[in-house]
This record gives C-alpha cells, sequence and structure tokens, in this order.
C-alpha cells in the first residue's frame, strides 16, 4: 500500500468511527463515507491547482497525496458552487 492509500484508508475509517459504524456497510453508506472522506482529503483550492497543470488523473492524485480513486470520487461528487469554482480557475 502506498502512503496516498495508507492516508485515504485511515480517513475513510476515521468518518466510519466518527458516524458510529461497525462491520459492512451497505453501498448508500459506504459511498457516503467514501464523499466525505475525499472532501477532507481534497480541499477545493488544492484540487484547483493540481487539476490546472496536472496532465493527468495519476499526476493529479500524486500532487494531492491521495489514490486515483479518492480523486474520482472527489471530482463525480463536487457541488454546484465548487463545479463553478474549478471551472473558473481552470479557464485562468
Amino acid at each position: 500500500m502506498t502512503q496516498a492509500e495508507r492516508r485515504c484508508t485511515l480517513v475513510h475509517e476515521t468518518v466510519h468511527i466518527e458516524r458510529g459504524h461497525r462491520g459492512c456497510q451497505p453501498p448508500a453508506v459506504e459511498a457516503s463515507v467514501e464523499c466525505e472522506a475525499a472532501r477532507r482529503l481534497i480541499p477545493l483550492q488544492a484540487l484547483g491547482e493540481a487539476l490546472a497543470w496536472a496532465r493527468s488523473e495519476a499526476e493529479a492524485a500524486e500532487e494531492l497525496w491521495v489514490d486515483v480513486a479518492t480523486l474520482r470520487v472527489r471530482l463525480a461528487s463536487l457541488n454546484h458552487f465548487e463545479r463553478g469554482y474549478l471551472r473558473r480557475r481552470l479557464e485562468e
């Protein structure tokens, strides 16, 4: 496991503990935990900076110290405000 993968796993499991989860969770709960972990690990401004220059998902993930799966979750779960911010940032 890479340092980024360990970091992502630790935050993911921390969210489960904070929510009082025990054992396996239904897919909807796992998806919610993944989104929260991705938000904690990837601040919006850092995401914008990484996307502005990275040439691939892997490069952006490495810059953000996360795995590609966590980056994909963060991108897929952006809200309207966050999408607008990134659109403006990437047009600069």
